[in-house]
């Protein structure tokens, strides 16, 4: 355009040069020749208005155009930075959900590992328990002592369990219920130190604004029918509630307005620094660590937010992302309480797949009392009867050597010692057989004394090993663990008939209801056996040791009645093995009169038959 122009300009020129006057030789006057100079001149300024008024429009069109390139490129890279920090701060909340979800589940595979430990040692206590109470060429040889020996390392995982699970019952004394209505999962101090966070979070911004969103105290969690209904709070793994925040005011020149929307979206700065300072404690419990691994994700889930939020002007772009940090919050919250519940409801399952176990392990034990008693009876009743066999083996041969003497000293006597010349061989077999009768009163009294010493011996061994055994058994299952020792956690309510109900109503206005006994009552008195329990004529009777212990339980009365059944029979043979050693005594006192009887007869018969007979 502007050689255009100035081509223009040049052909004015040309055509103003080309009027000449008649002077000249041309056919223009002056007058004329100015007319047309004027013209041209108009023409050549209206060509120098259009190039200016031109080229200014084109410069004004460029700086439009770059302006417009500027702010559409401003616009783009604002939007492609709340782009790029919208999907740092996605991935982060993801990550932190992603790492909540693994150490949660490390947590839980941990107590599934603990509890499949537990019933695998439980598993190997009732293999030793089925292989010494019913044993069998294609199981190994097991002693009661083996099983005795396997039962702490039992007691040990059952207490490691119930410490982690932290699901010990309380003393009555100092049970203190927060809930009433749902005691088993709100009694606990693990509990109470972690209510209150989620609603700390939730009034971060509340505090601060003149209109406040609806109170998430009042909330009620729609849920699945299989899973516990979570009461206000409707958040309890979290700490403390927050105080109030002073209303916003315009800082360094800022509109109140602005400032204002700040608040809203980020909370006030207290109620930032009463969040993050936070302090977790170390624990060692199942659900005390759930909830510090939601509190620790709550936060850096917190502090995450801060920092997204504190960089915006206006609301997300996104329409996944909460137009305030209060919102992104609460739905964060509610994943997070998701998990929670999720854990509460394992743990309730941890707690009644426990209570089941403890069952077992109590049937279980009912049988280990009655193999000791029967080893130790047996080991005694063998002892007794090896060494009586070897005192009666003596007395049998002592038994057919007095016989001999006697048959020997019958034969010897003859009616030929009658005379008086044979008196001194008759005195000496009257002495010879006077020495037979004091040798057989002696046996008779040696084997009496030593059967009876022996039997006594023992008994005594036996019942020390009895009380001994009764000791360590005590000793042993005050350490058990039963189900009363246990909190009952949440468990389904049994349905009956009406009829069923109303009868139990009644009976217990009538206080006829039936109670039933605790399995882990009060300590008792128990009395340990004595000789004389077992040898009541025998023997001098003697004090009765007692000891206390520390809980009764079925296996303890199962200890006693096993106790008190070795007892019996041990005694029911001593009295036995006493009865025939009286009717042998007897017997042979008896014999010994009548061959006595027998012998002075038969001498005075044979000293009368050389007596001279006076024939009247």
């Amino acid at each position: 355009m502007e050689v255009k122009l100035n081509d223009l300009r040049e052909s004015n020129q040309h055509f103003g040069l080309a009027f000449k006057p008649f002077a000249e030789g041309g056919n223009f006057g002056p007058d004329e020749i100015e007319t047309y100079r004027k013209k041209l001149e108009k023409c050549n300024l209206k060509i120098d208005n259009c190039e200016t008024f031109i080229l200014t429009e084109l410069d004004g069109m460029e700086s439009k155009c770059l302006d417009a390139a500027v702010e559409m490129t401003n616009s783009f890279d604002a939007k492609l930075k709340m782009h790029i920090l919208d999907v740092a701060f996605l991935e982060k909340i993801n990550s932190w959900m992603s790492n909540c979800q693994v150490r949660i589940k490390t947590e839980v595979a941990a107590c599934n590992m603990m509890s499949k430990n537990l019933k695998t040692k439980i598993e190997g206590l009732r293999k030793l328990i089925d292989s010494c109470a019913r044993p069998h060429p294609d199981k190994p040889a097991v002693k009661p002592e083996q099983v005795l020996a396997a039962i702490p390392d039992v007691y040990n995982l059952f207490q490691q369990r119930i410490i982690y699970l932290d699901c010990a019952k309380p003393p009555p004394k100092s049970t203190v219920l927060i809930n009433p209505e749902n005691p088993m999962l709100q009694s606990r101090e693990s509990i109470q130190d972690f209510q209150g966070v989620v609603n700390l979070t939730k009034n971060i911004l509340t505090m601060s604004r003149k209109t406040s969103f609806p109170s998430m105290d009042s909330e009620s969690v729609t849920m699945d029918k299989r899973k516990p209904v979570v009461s206000e709070p409707m958040y309890d793994w979290f700490i403390a509630k927050q105080e109030a925040a002073p209303k916003p005011t315009s800082k360094r020149g800022k509109s109140r307005v602005e400032t204002a929307e700040r608040t809203k979206r980020l909370g006030s700065a207290s109620s930032r620094s009463s969040m993050i300072s936070v302090v977790l404690s170390d624990v060692q419990s199942f659900m005390p660590i759930i909830k510090k691994i939601l509190q620790e994700t709550q936060g850096a889930l917190f502090l995450s937010s801060e920092a997204y939020y504190s960089q915006y002007q206006g609301p997300p772009s996104r329409p996944g992302i909460a137009d305030t940090l209060e919102g992104c919050m609460e739905e964060l919250n509610k994943r997070l309480n998701n998990y929670y519940l999720q854990t509460q409801e394992f743990y309730n399952k941890c707690i009644q797949d426990l209570r089941g176990v403890l069952t077992d392990v109590l049937q279980l034990h009912l049988e280990v009392p009655q193999l000791l008693y029967e080893e130790i009876l047996e080991k005694y009743v063998t002892e007794v009867s090896q060494k009586t066999s070897v005192i009666k083996h003596q007395f049998d041969m002592n038994k057919v050597k007095i016989a001999d003497l006697r048959e020997s000293n019958k034969t010897q006597l003859k009616p030929i010692l009658g005379h008086p010349n044979r008196e001194v061989d008759l005195n000496n077999l009257c002495r010879k057989e006077e020495d037979r009768a004091i040798e057989s009163g002696d046996v008779l009294n040696e084997y009496y004394n030593e059967l009876t010493n022996t039997e006594r011996t023992l008994a005594q061994a036996f019942i020390e090993s009895i009380n001994n055994c009764t000791e360590r058994l005590m000793n042993l299952f005050d350490q058990l663990i039963t189900t009363d020792d246990v909190i009952l956690g949440t468990v389904a309510e049994e349905k009956l008939p009406t009829t069923v109900l109303l009868k139990r109503e009644l009976r217990s206005k009538q206080g006829d209801a039936p109670s039933v006994p605790a399995l882990s009552q009060e300590g008792r008195n128990v009395k340990l056996v004595r000789l004389a329990d077992i040898a009541v004529e025998r023997t001098a009777s003697s004090k009765s040791d007692n000891f206390k212990t520390s809980k009764f339980t079925p296996v303890h009365e199962e200890a006693l009645t096993s106790m008190n059944k070795a007892c019996c029979e041990y005694k029911e043979r001593f009295v036995v093995i006493m009865e025939e050693l009286e009717k042998l005594s007897v017997k042979w006192t008896a014999n010994e009169e009548r061959w006595k009887k027998q012998w002075v007869a038969s001498v005075h018969h044979v000293r009368n038959l050389y007596k001279p007979v006076n024939i009247s």
